[in-house]
């Protein structure tokens, strides 16, 4: 099992004015945590992980998932075929 763990910070992509649309980040600084864990499966030549990732929304910005929602928590899965 690959286990991973991230945080993210951000260090002056917001904007002045939290109005503007452009910004990735409501404030510079801590953004966010987050987790992972994945399974490497092997066939034949190729390597193939599933992976599920958790990630806990601090900034503002980050809390957006649509034009009309906003989620404290995001979770996904994903493949990675190497």
């Amino acid at each position: 099992m690959a286990l991973g763990a991230l945080a993210g910070s951000n260090a002056g992509q917001s904007v002045p004015d939290p109005g503007d649309d452009f910004a990735d980040f409501a404030d510079n600084g801590f953004t966010h945590p987050g987790l992972s864990a994945g399974v490497p499966l092997t066939a034949g030549v190729l390597s193939i992980t599933p992976a599920a990732h958790l990630v806990i929304n601090g900034d503002d910005f980050t809390k957006i998932t649509s034009p009309t929602k906003t989620h404290d928590v995001k979770f996904w899965g994903g493949v990675t075929i190497s």
